[in-house]
């Protein structure tokens, strides 16, 4: 989603100017729009609903000026059709596509569940505000979560085996939309959703064919040095393997709370410093098993052809680690202990105060 205006205190955000034709009631087809709840560079996200059908929707708007200026048509009708022919329970379900005042809008559905993103700042104390890490189109109150959390911690094998098991359920995902020629292309953790089952759903497909991925400053981090480095007007870049890294650069996340490419901010064009080797994994987090941060870290290499050259092989190594480690521990305290206490508290006051903290070295 790579929005710039994110995390709304109040839950939504404004709407757009009227004479987009997007605003709250208006009908596109089936579909009725009740408000906006992401801005993002391609264009905006909205919570509607489908009243024959019974149903909460997401719709996609895609800037008029993207779609008509930057996005070729021919090449983006043969996307949202790869796109909507996707069938996993990964992956969140396209079911149409339509435009609207010159404007194309796409209609996927509502996952209720939380973003990883979101997750992840709570647990790691980046965001200090419970609340404004919640909205409506991606959790519908706090009971779903005191249910989902529990599944998520409590599990046998701690938290490295919960970040392995989504990993290959993930690597799942994309090895389906791979094999069906369609490539993510802006992977990162806000595309990420846990839903009620404490399952992860990945959702938001980089849409624009002809533009690249690397104009969003919340994607750098994430993209493959072959993305990161594409210039204006050069092929796009669809390779799965860019996916493998992206995916990598989640675990690594989840795993440490921080970005394992570090990078330097500049007037006029940031820079990843992928000739750095990433801070091991398990000098951060000394629970983590070496041969997780080895599957990881095979992920994370900048040269595609020493990667995992499909995402289904990294799904099998991150499946098999998962399993053997649940068979092996009844992990109950350690990390899992401090993420219960942390959100518990979280729970109780709506936000992060002093306490235990996950991150190793601090307290």
């Amino acid at each position: 989603m790579g929005a710039a205006e994110r995390y709304p205190t109040d839950g939504y955000l404004p709407p757009p100017p009227a004479a987009s034709g997007f605003v709250p009631g208006a009908e596109l087809g089936d579909t009725i729009l009740d408000c906006i709840v992401e801005r993002g560079v391609l264009g905006d996200l909205w919570l509607a609903h489908q009243p024959r059908l019974g149903r909460e929707v997401l719709v996609k708007s895609i800037l008029p000026d993207l779609a008509e200026a930057d996005i070729q048509p021919d090449k983006s009708d043969h996307r949202i059709q790869a796109l909507a022919r996707l069938d996993h329970p990964a992956l969140t379900s396209l079911f149409r596509c339509g435009r609207h005042n010159q404007s194309t809008y796409l209609v996927y559905e509502q996952v209720k569940g939380m973003r990883l993103d979101r997750i992840l700042k709570t647990i790691f104390g980046h965001h200090a505000a419970f609340a404004g890490a919640w909205d409506g189109a991606t959790i519908s109150s706090r009971t779903e979560v005191s249910r989902m959390i529990p599944k998520l911690l409590c599990v046998e094998g701690g938290w490295q085996s919960v970040v392995a098991q989504w990993g290959s359920d993930l690597a799942a995902g994309l090895h389906h939309a791979h094999s069906r020629g369609v490539v993510h292309r802006s992977l990162w953790s806000g595309n990420i959703l846990v839903d009620r089952d404490a399952r992860v759903r990945l959702f938001d497909f980089w849409y624009g064919d002809d533009l690249n991925p690397n104009v969003v400053s919340d994607l750098l981090p994430y993209l493959s040095p072959e993305e990161v480095n594409l210039k204006v007007g050069q092929q796009p870049v669809h390779d799965p393997r860019g996916d493998v890294f992206s995916l990598g650069v989640v675990l690594y996340f989840c795993l440490t709370g921080s970005i394992p490419y570090p990078v330097v901010r500049a007037p006029a064009q940031d820079v990843v410093l992928y000739d750095r080797n990433p801070p091991s994994i398990c000098s951060q987090r000394s629970e983590v098993h070496r041969r997780l941060e080895r599957i990881i870290f095979k992920a994370l290499a900048p040269d595609p052809s020493e990667r995992w050259q499909d995402a289904e092989e990294m799904g099998k190594a991150l499946d098999a680690f998962s399993k053997k480690i649940r068979s092996r521990t009844h992990h109950k305290g350690g990390i899992i202990g401090g993420l219960l206490w942390r959100l518990g508290k979280v729970w109780r006051t709506g936000t992060i105060k002093n306490g235990p903290s996950l991150v190793r070295g601090r307290s």
